[in-house]
């Protein structure tokens, strides 16, 4: 018999989020530039930079590409299939 596989409407969009937004959302890449540059000039070292609604995690990578000082990073979303997609992308790199 057949193995059905599944996916639910959170994994449908989570597989398809960043390519949307790349697409999608005028200057997109020029925004997540301009907010990691924003965030490395006031990053204080052994602080915590929280990313709210971090989705697949495009900006906490740009914020630790960006920021030299030595801080803590934290993503939250409220859809475990983004924070899937998340982690996945942030041990890939």
């Amino acid at each position: 018999m057949p193995t059905i596989c599944t996916i639910s409407p959170g994994e449908k969009v989570a597989s398809v989020f960043d390519d949307m937004l790349d697409r999608s959302v005028p200057f997109y890449r020029e925004t997540q530039r301009m907010i990691a540059e924003m965030a490395a000039d006031f990053a204080v070292p052994g602080s915590n930079i929280y990313d709210l609604g971090c989705s697949t995690g495009t900006t906490l990578l740009n914020l630790d590409a960006a920021i030299r000082q030595p801080v803590k990073f934290i993503g939250v979303d409220n859809s475990p299939e983004m924070l899937d997609r998340c982690r996945a992308k942030l041990k890939e790199h």
